[in-house]
C-alpha cells in the first residue's frame, strides 16, 4: 500500500507497506497476493485506511481479506472472513467498505463458505460466505465479526456460483 501527499504526490514516511502475513483471526491462513484482487473502495476511519480483497477469477487460494494500515504506515489489521476453506471474497462491485459508526465496518461477501446452519445474527460463524458482515475494531487494531446476515439459501447460491442480492425500497 502506498501513502502519498495528494497535493504534491510525494510518498509519505513509512510507505510503501507490504500487505502480507497470517490473519490475526486465523493464524493458519496467509494472504496470497498473487491470487487476491483489491476490489472494493477504501475506507478511512480513525487514522486507518482499510482495504478489502476478493479473488482474481476464483483462483486458489482465495478468501475475503481486510487489511488496515495506519496513516503512519503500520499494518493494524489482517482479517480473513473464511477461516477454514476457500471463498467468501469481498467484491462489492467496486463499492467501498462502509461504516455505521466509530470502530465498525460493514461489507458483503461472495460465494464460498456460506453458513450451512441457521445462526443468531450476533453469533457469526467462522466462515462468512454469501453474507453481510459487521466487524468491530478491537483495542489492538484487529477486526472481530460481531454481526451478520446470511440468506437461508446461501449453500445453494454457493453451488451455482450465485450471489447474495439485496434490494432496497
Amino acid at each position: 500500500m502506498d501513502g502519498v501527499d495528494v497535493s504534491t504526490g510525494v510518498e509519505q514516511p513509512g510507505f510503501p507497506v507490504e500487505l502480507s502475513g497470517a490473519a490475526q483471526n486465523a493464524p493458519g491462513r496467509t494472504f496470497a497476493p498473487t491470487t487476491q484482487l483489491q476490489r472494493p473502495g477504501l475506507l478511512l476511519m480513525g487514522g486507518v485506511v482499510y482495504a478489502a480483497f476478493g479473488a482474481h477469477c476464483d483462483r486458489n487460494p482465495w478468501q475475503g481479506w481486510i487489511f488496515g494500515v495506519s496513516t503512519a504506515g503500520k499494518v493494524t489489521a489482517r482479517y480473513v472472513d473464511n477461516t477454514t476453506a476457500e471463498g467468501a471474497g469481498i467484491w462489492q462491485s467496486g463499492a467501498g467498505l462502509m461504516s455505521d459508526g466509530p470502530g465498525t465496518i460493514l461489507f458483503t461477501t461472495g460465494n464460498g463458505g456460506a453458513p450451512s446452519k441457521p445462526a443468531a445474527g450476533n453469533a457469526p460463524p467462522a466462515n462468512l460466505g454469501e453474507s453481510v458482515v459487521r466487524v468491530r475494531v478491537q483495542g489492538d487494531g484487529s477486526l472481530k465479526p460481531v454481526d451478520f446476515f446470511a440468506p437461508f439459501n446461501g449453500p445453494m447460491l454457493d453451488e451455482f456460483d450465485g450471489r447474495l442480492r439485496l434490494r432496497w425500497g
